[in-house]
């Protein structure tokens, strides 16, 4: 009598006993397999923390509460040739960060420019200012009244300096001032730049309290023609622009 061919289900199943034990469903892994999956793991987690430098920059806004203060520069009454230096500085206060911050950053900018208009005192008669090297520092603190009551790890200064020649004119004069539009050269100082431990100090002041924060600007720039001498120029910084680096 013909013996009927096995079927296909028979072999299969066949197939399957004959597979060594650690390939059976259910069967447990060998230490290799359990350490490369171990490894594996560990280099996906390495893999996130890397892709922590390629984190792209960040905007802020008005990271130091400079945006729309005003400075008035006084230009002292004495006799100049050619240009008379200026110098002018106020305070504010502006408070910690709303945004979170995971990282830390490595660089903080801020980016600082002269608004188109500037206010000149006195009466009418200068058609043209021209500002030369314009030197703009600024302190911040926290936790005193002023800059220099605040402890040394509670107070940062930072200093942008130009050589930029920058232009006003086109004066429209009315009770004793006259304001001036900008007309030419780089209206942008540049960038405020904080790192390393300028920077951390910065941090601490715009995340941790108290608050608010005391801040100071100082500009300091030549002033042509020297009918200028006597006279206070006030200007108002257009400083909304920021960025966090890591």
């Amino acid at each position: 009598m013909a013996i009927p061919p096995a079927s296909t289900d028979t072999a299969t199943a066949v197939l399957a006993d004959a597979r060594p034990a650690s390939h059976r469903r259910g069967a447990p892994r060998s230490r290799s397999a359990r350490a490369s999956l171990a490894l594996a793991a560990a280099c996906a987690a390495i893999a996130v923390l890397s892709a922590c430098s390629a984190i792209p920059p960040q905007s802020v806004t008005n990271p130091l509460g400079l945006d729309g203060q005003q400075v008035t520069v006084s230009f002292p009454a004495a006799v100049a040739i050619q240009a008379v230096q200026g110098e002018g500085a106020g305070t504010f206060t502006f408070d910690d960060f709303t945004e979170s911050l995971p990282l830390k950053p490595g660089l903080l900018t801020n980016t600082v420019a002269l608004d188109t208009t500037a206010r000149l005192s006195g009466p009418a008669g200068i058609d043209t200012i021209t500002l030369t090297d314009p030197v703009l520092t600024v302190r911040l603190w926290h936790g005193a009244a002023t800059y220099d009551d605040a402890a040394g790890d509670a107070r940062a200064e930072v200093t942008l300096q130009t050589t930029a020649t920058i232009v006003y004119a086109d004066p429209s004069c009315f009770a004793g001032v006259c304001d001036y539009k900008y007309q030419s050269g780089p209206r942008t100082l540049g960038d405020l730049s904080l790192s390393g431990s300028n920077l951390a100090t910065v941090l601490d002041i715009l995340t941790q309290a108290p608050t608010p924060n005391g801040g100071s600007v100082s500009l300091t720039v030549q002033g042509d023609p020297d009918e200028l001498a006597g006279r206070t120029l006030r200007f108002t910084l257009d400083a909304e622009e920021g960025e966090l680096r890591f």
